[in-house]
């Protein structure tokens, strides 16, 4: 009686035994798709084991634990290889170990979870197109992060000046193709291309009392003339302190019968005739080429104008 007794109690001990539920490792996430820029949240449970006991790591770095004992999963999304819906899937894993019965018991899962890619608006002042040398300011902002987003940037192929507003910088393109680099947080978000061209050439005027001379017009020998550098309307209304030219190198070749009889170098805008060293004749004939423009941009730098050359031709009266 007694071995019977015995192997009741030894198969009910081992029944109750399998039926005891086996220790599984779980993640619960706030949600199943993420924003890359903001936060990844989620709490890792030991289900049916001893979870206040139990050590979580993520990545094998361990990770703090709420009041419950469960492992808090927190960390910035970034960014993928989109697809063509704008989202990706990525995954992390954890590990949790805990003792039974003496012996260290691990356990690892893997979480599969989805990143969409956040819509930023590119803001400047024409469009997507920048000029190159100069300040060309920038707001980047991105409403699907809202007060989550913390924009920090960096480029190639341009200087960057932060902006006193979040999202607003200055970009000073050096080539013609500028690749922004947005992150939030830290956590990279968004590239972004741009093309940089040229500004436009400015007009120039070689004025006489204000008036713009004529081809070929007659001017006494005491004249002084000046040499207007007009930027483009549209350039200097988005680019003011951007639009600021001045004179590099005009040259003076005086005519007379076909024969060259003086000739002189200029920088300064302002042209007096008298003060030139030259003696005119009536019918002499005054070739003004400007040879070379520079363009003050808003840090003070002088950029030559490349392609920007002009001949005037005048008379003596």
């Amino acid at each position: 009686m007694k071995n019977i007794a015995l192997f009741i109690f030894l198969l009910t001990a081992l029944f109750a035994q399998a039926q005891k539920p086996t220790p599984t490792l779980e993640i619960v996430p706030q949600q199943e798709s993420w924003m890359a820029g903001t936060d990844f949240e989620a709490r890792a449970v030991l289900v049916n084991g001893p979870m206040k006991e139990a050590e979580f790591f993520f990545s094998k770095t361990p990770i703090p634990k709420d009041m419950d004992g469960a492992g808090r999963i927190k960390f910035r999304v970034s960014p993928g290889a989109y697809d063509a819906a704008g989202q990706v899937r990525k995954e992390f894993e954890i590990t949790v170990r805990y003792k039974q019965k003496g012996k260290i018991i691990t356990l690892t899962t893997k979480h599969i979870y989805v990143v969409k890619r956040p819509n930023l608006i590119y803001k400047g002042p024409v469009g997507s197109l920048l000029y190159t040398y100069c300040g060309n300011e920038l707001f980047v902002t991105c409403p699907d992060l809202g007060a989550q987003y913390n924009p920090s940037f960096q480029a190639s192929g341009s200087l960057l000046i932060k902006g006193s507003q979040k999202g607003q910088l200055i970009a000073v393109p050096t080539y013609q193709e500028v690749i922004l680099h947005v992150s939030s947080g830290g956590a990279a978000i968004d590239t972004k291309k741009f093309k940089a061209v040229a500004p436009p050439l400015p007009t120039l005027h070689l004025l006489l009392d204000s008036m713009p001379c004529k081809p070929m017009q007659a001017v006494s020998s005491k004249s002084k003339l000046y040499l207007s550098i007009e930027p483009d309307a549209d350039f200097f209304a988005n680019y003011p302190k951007d639009a600021r030219y001045n004179l590099a190198q005009g040259f003076l070749k005086v005519t007379r019968n076909g024969i060259t009889v003086g000739s002189a170098e200029f920088t300064d805008q302002t042209i007096d005739l008298s003060t030139l060293g030259i003696t005119f004749q009536k019918k002499d004939v005054l070739n003004f080429e400007i040879a070379g423009v520079n363009r003050q941009n808003f840090l003070n730098q002088q950029i030559a104008e490349k392609g920007l050359t002009q001949t005037f031709l005048l008379t003596i009266q």
